[in-house]
């Protein structure tokens, strides 16, 4: 399918056409990390939101010497392509107190060690609560005002309400496509692998949302009547850190699994809810970018994120659950263990991961993928 092909070219570079023409117009690109960082604020002020990741990273030598070795591998790849200047091309830098890994790389980034392209550059850091209660709301939506006030002055225009909400609109039309296209993954034969599905999604990361949009929906209508894949051996969920690599999921994909569902920060995490179009802009950015469904950075959200893994498990006819931790990821570590304790008193096959961002412990983590599907047995 062409629509494929050209979001599974997007997801495998750092700069492509879009945002080649995205530059060539005069507009700006502000790059950011965690999904907690509202990209309706920076598409309203008229500049491209970029998530930046650690793709066509190859060591991260350069970023150990700013960041110990039990430091997020994805936070280290990121910040050694930034160091060696493979993100020129972003007009700023905004990143959210998502952990304690981003902030160290966020600091970095401030102290000026990355060779900036030119001053004034724009850096911005949104403080985020860890809960969710309506004060917490309150506390969010002025963080936003002020990161919306600092991107308005560093670019010279006006974040109208207007503004936001066709940015609104247009996000939540790509999480509406996003939504349908994992509805196709609850179907025997899915017409698309996981793998295909996380690419899809990462070209939404870096392009313009009216040209994703239209892309989108065009291979949302092929996928409704294509032939699925059936040949696999078990319909598997993956859950954890983040992956910005789909040949991860491939890897899993090539042992005989197939990945059907996830719980991840470029899957439901990312796009699930959309913003509440019936509130004021901020208000509802606040509520849904607070209130969605969370990382384990929310302390309090571990039972709902429970629930909607147990949900989408009978859902999806999940037969087998793939955890995967980036090292030294703290947010995800308890939440790990809690996971597995929940899904041996359901009864449900859990193997658990830890890996590197660079996946060149690769024949590792097959056997021990295979083994996890053989020990599930379930032999479509």
């Amino acid at each position: 399918m062409k629509e494929l092909e050209i979001l599974t070219e997007l997801s495998e570079t750092l700069v492509n056409p879009f945002i080649d023409e995205w530059k060539k117009q005069g507009k700006k690109v502000i790059g950011y990390y965690c999904p907690y960082m509202v990209e309706e604020i920076i598409y309203a002020a008229g500049a491209l939101p970029y998530r930046i990741r650690g793709t066509e990273s190859s060591s991260t030598t350069h970023a150990d010497e700013y960041l110990h070795s039990t430091n997020c591998s994805s936070c280290r790849n990121v910040l050694d392509l930034a160091l060696k200047g493979k993100y020129s091309f972003l007009d700023g830098f905004a990143a959210v107190n998502s952990c304690d890994h981003i902030r160290r790389m966020f600091d970095i980034w401030r102290k000026g060690y990355v060779n900036l392209p030119y001053s004034p550059y724009f850096l911005h850091l949104v403080s985020a609560p860890y809960i969710t209660k309506d004060y917490a709301i309150e506390q969010f939506k002025s963080e936003l005002i002020t990161f919306k006030d600092r991107l308005a002055e560093y670019l010279g225009v006006e974040i109208t309400e207007e503004a936001l909400r066709d940015a609104i609109q247009a996000c939540n039309e790509s999480r509406r496509l996003l939504t349908k296209l994992y509805e196709f993954r609850k179907r025997d034969a899915p017409p698309i692998s996981g793998a295909q599905t996380l690419a899809v999604v990462i070209a939404g990361t870096c392009m313009p949302k009216a040209e994703y949009n239209q892309i989108l929906g065009k291979l949302v209508e092929e996928l409704d009547s294509a032939k699925g894949i059936s040949e696999y051996r078990a319909r598997l969920m993956v859950v954890g850190s983040e992956i910005d690599d789909p040949d991860l999921v491939k890897l899993i994909e090539d042992c005989g699994g197939l990945v059907v569902a996830d719980y991840t920060c470029y899957g439901p995490i990312y796009f699930w809810d959309p913003v509440d179009e019936s509130l004021n802009a901020m208000e509802g950015l606040a509520r849904r970018y607070l209130r969605r469904l969370s990382c384990p950075r929310m302390v309090e959200e571990h039972g709902s994120r429970t629930r909607f893994i147990e949900k989408m498990v009978e859902d999806f006819g999940i037969s087998g659950i793939i955890f995967q931790r980036l090292l030294y990821c703290d947010v995800w570590s308890g939440e790990g263990a809690m996971l597995a304790w929940k899904t041996k008193e359901a009864g449900i096959p859990f193997l658990s991961l830890e890996r590197e961002y660079l996946t060149g412990a690769a024949g590792a983590l097959k056997v021990r993928i295979e083994a996890f599907i053989e020990m599930i047995g379930d032999v479509i």
